[in-house]
């Protein structure tokens, strides 16, 4: 069963220009416009901040930071066509911007132009070799492209500059997935979620480490902190059902496999809780997705361990008691077929 993802990248982050560079950069008649835009954009209004800077290029076409906070504007909308274009303006009217390149490059890894985003990259790094940032993209975007050794050397780069960097130390914890060093890649989750506690991706990856590492108490604390925490993208809460779901129900028909049936109805209550909860942030689908990788891999002796524990989750997930009685008989039924009698039922459970 593979359900886990080991490589697991976090986004790259965009360099922010300082006031002073700014100061410089705007001509006095787009000055206005171009403050204006930046404060909209902090406060999330990032259509009017667009609209801000377009009216600044109105009164002056020629002015790169308005091209590149256009730019970085159109990327956090998702529109990655017209970012790029608008960074091209920027790199145009200034080659030697460093955060134009970076920028850009991350746009063009949305687009899948990945090879042109390093170049972008190596373009900034050139510019400004002591900034992590551009380290730090250089280095996902030679994961992305299956450069791990080198996206690792890059990474650590980063983290040589700027070691208080969490989504680098993450991203450390990915390229170290891909080369199979999961002890390295615990160590650097365990920083990332020192410097970002609160992260849940962090916490995700680090149970995706434990359990490579067979650790699976470990693994599933970890998913079920990072189940706890508020601000969980929807995709990683996605993630975790499924690898959680997986690991009760592998630990579901160990304990069928080995005789002890209490401890396999306490997992199978587990999944149903679980699944519950998943439904109820309307997940359910990856907790379906979990049984049906787990079955998809079981060999047919096995598949009898996951009937049995299939009729512990059918039968306890009914509430009503007499619903229940109806539920298993409705399950026995599926594999004691009408008109076979009872002793030959038996012999071929055994068989």
């Amino acid at each position: 069963m593979k359900v886990n993802t080991a490589t697991d990248y976090v986004g790259g982050a965009t360099e922010q220009v300082s006031a002073q560079l700014r100061a410089e950069m705007i001509p006095e008649q787009a000055q206005a416009w171009v403050n204006r835009g930046v404060a909209l954009a902090a406060q999330g209004r990032l259509e009017q901040a667009l609209a801000a800077f377009e009216e600044a290029l109105t009164q002056t076409p020629d002015c790169s930071l308005a091209w590149y906070d256009k730019g970085t504007t159109l990327a956090q909308l998702g529109r990655h066509e017209p970012a790029v274009a608008a960074l091209d303006e920027a790199v145009r009217l200034n080659p030697d911007y460093p955060h134009a390149w970076d920028n850009r490059g991350i746009a063009l890894s949305e687009l899948g132009r990945t090879q042109e985003a390093l170049a972008c990259h190596e373009q900034a790094i050139r510019l400004a070799p002591t900034v992590a940032n551009y380290w730090h993209n250089k280095g996902i975007t030679l994961g992305m492209l299956g450069h791990t050794k080198e996206a690792l050397a890059a990474i650590d780069e980063a983290l040589r500059l700027r070691p208080e960097y969490p989504e680098a130390w993450q991203n450390r914890a990915a390229a170290l997935g891909e080369l199979g060093r999961y002890e390295e890649a615990l160590q650097a989750l365990d920083e990332a979620v020192r410097l970002r506690p609160n992260s849940a991706h962090a916490w995700y990856c680090r149970g995706i480490a434990l359990e490579k590492l067979e650790r699976l108490e470990e693994a599933s604390q970890a998913w079920r902190h990072a189940l706890t925490l508020k601000d969980r993208p929807a995709e990683v809460g996605a993630k975790i059902y499924l690898n959680l779901g997986a690991l009760l129900v592998l630990t579901g028909l160990r304990h069928v496999q080995n005789g002890a049936l209490e401890e396999a109805e306490e997992a199978a209550r587990d999944f149903i809780n679980l699944r519950r909860q998943a439904e109820g942030e309307s997940m359910g689908g990856a907790m379906d997705e979990a049984l049906h990788e787990v079955k998809a891999d079981l060999s047919k002796k096995e598949m009898r361990l996951f009937d049995e524990f299939g009729v512990m989750l059918a039968v306890l997930a009914v509430e009503d008691p007499m619903e229940r009685w109806g539920e298993l008989g409705y399950e026995i039924s599926k594999r004691w077929p009408k008109g076979v009698s009872a002793v030959k039922a038996i012999r071929g459970e055994r068989e």
